[in-house]
């Protein structure tokens, strides 16, 4: 059996990274930050918790948790409620993990893994691209869904290259030169659908490749990754390594001031607080209150055009397990639509992430197996003959850093304007217990998590 590692990486500082390529057994359940290991728990979870109401092409919010009061679902059939793949896919992939880690920190990015898949489905066939266009809802504007998705990634690249604002899109493949050459306009392909170069390459000199490898992701992340790849991750079995990167970096809209961030306690839970670094802003802000999930909604635009961040903020302090559940009822695009502007006292911890999982286990829970066993059929040499190439890991890491800036320090003053013509009532948004992060714009979601401890 011959070896296939995809190293998606998404990056941000925000950065992330899907990475780490190593031989995964994936009978072992997902580690845990104490360092003990449950048994299974993304699946345990899923299993007995979620409900199944997620693998049709649309839901609205009657598709409800069995547990969720009735009482606490309003929404009607609203065309900003019926989900298209691409947000059943982020739907699932977020419930399955933040059932999983509801005393971790975490952070995902669903654009990016249905970019590296919708990659993988077009150069696979039978078993494996059935399971793929299921995954993904091809057959239901899926496969053009994402595709618009990256015609408008490439686009606000080229508008926004630069040092405060930017949004870099690069993919690469890797393949090790003993397979031979590349299906027939294969490269060209790539290159024109999904911006991916194809290199060949020898995986025997591990140490050679390992470098060329990292030089790369350091130099589309902008030295902010570095040594993404060890050469003992690589062996002779190596076939092909798949790079899919995405790097994000913007400032707010409205900054918050420095001299404004204090000391402020933060709820673990009802029992436990600890002292954290509290940012400070007032201005105007959309912002809704949603009964039905129980929280408050605040967005933080971004200077990056059409980008944005949701801090979705349980009424309760040890309310959000059941919101991440009622979340599943409803869009993340109905929620954005809901907000209005008001003026806002904001207060929001700094907080910074480091996440990783093996998405093995999560993608097999949606149904994918073939990619990981002897059905696998990815079609990309010239020379069919050889054994089957098999993705062995999966790796999603990832870095986040949010502070008074944006999502990554840099020096600048900037006077606020607050518009006369809404003298509204001022609403306090205080993030001072666990809460969901949402970094979206009107296409896609890119980074969601939430945030549970210091």
């Amino acid at each position: 059996m011959w070896k296939i590692f995809i190293l998606a990486a998404t990056w941000t500082h925000l950065v992330c990274a899907q990475c780490n390529f190593q031989d995964c057994n994936r009978g072992q359940p997902l580690p845990m930050p104490n360092g003990q290991q449950q048994k299974s728990p993304i699946m345990d979870y899923y299993n007995t918790n979620r409900p199944n109401t997620l693998a049709s092409e649309t839901h609205t919010a009657q598709s409800v948790h069995p547990n969720a009061p009735p009482s606490q679902i309003y929404f009607p059939n609203d065309s900003y409620n019926v989900r298209v793949p691409s947000e059943v896919f982020d739907a699932r992939l977020f419930g399955l993990l933040s059932g999983a880690l509801q005393d971790r920190n975490f952070c995902i990015s669903p654009v990016s893994m249905q970019i590296l898949l919708t990659f993988l489905s077009t150069v696979s066939e039978g078993k494996l691209f059935d399971e793929l266009s299921r995954l993904l809802n091809l057959a239901n504007g899926g496969h053009t869904q994402v595709a618009q998705i990256y015609r408008m990634l490439t686009q606000v690249t080229r508008n926004n290259d630069n040092v405060s604002n930017t949004l870099i899109l690069a993919n690469k493949l890797f393949y090790d030169w003993r397979f031979g050459e590349t299906q027939p306009n294969f490269n060209n392909y790539a290159h024109a659908n999904f911006a991916t170069e194809v290199n060949s390459m020898d995986f025997v000199n591990s140490l050679a490749a390992a470098n060329i490898i990292n030089h790369w992701v350091a130099t589309k992340t902008r030295n902010l990754i570095k040594n993404v790849v060890f050469p003992n991750y690589l062996s002779p079995d190596t076939t092909a390594l798949l790079i899919n990167s995405l790097y994000f970096k913007s400032e707010w809209q409205t900054k918050f001031g420095t001299y404004d961030t204090d000391l402020h306690p933060f709820h673990l839970n009802n029992q436990q607080q600890v002292q954290v670094e509290m940012m400070y802003n007032e201005d105007i802000f959309r912002y809704g209150e949603f009964e039905q999930l129980g929280a408050s909604v605040l967005e933080l635009p971004y200077k990056l055009e059409d980008f944005s961040m949701l801090i979705i903020l349980p009424n309760e302090i040890e309310g959000l397990a059941a919101l991440e559940k009622r979340l599943s009822t409803i869009t993340i695009k109905l929620i954005a639509h809901r907000l209005e502007r008001r003026e806002v006292q904001v207060k929001l911890p700094k907080f910074s992430i480091e996440f990783d999982v093996d998405m093995v286990q999560p993608l097999q829970h949606m149904g994918l197996y073939s990619l990981f066993n002897n059905d696998s059929r990815i079609n990309i040499f010239k020379d069919q003959t050889q054994r089957p190439l098999v993705v062995n890991s999966i790796k999603h890491k990832t870095y986040i850093n949010v502070n008074e800036i944006g999502t990554e320090a840099a020096a600048a003053t900037v006077a606020k304007i607050t518009p006369l013509s809404i003298p509204l009532q001022v609403k306090s948004f205080i993030a001072d217990h666990p809460f969901i992060f949402v970094i979206r714009n009107s296409n896609a979601v890119y980074f969601m998590g939430h945030v549970v401890k210091f």
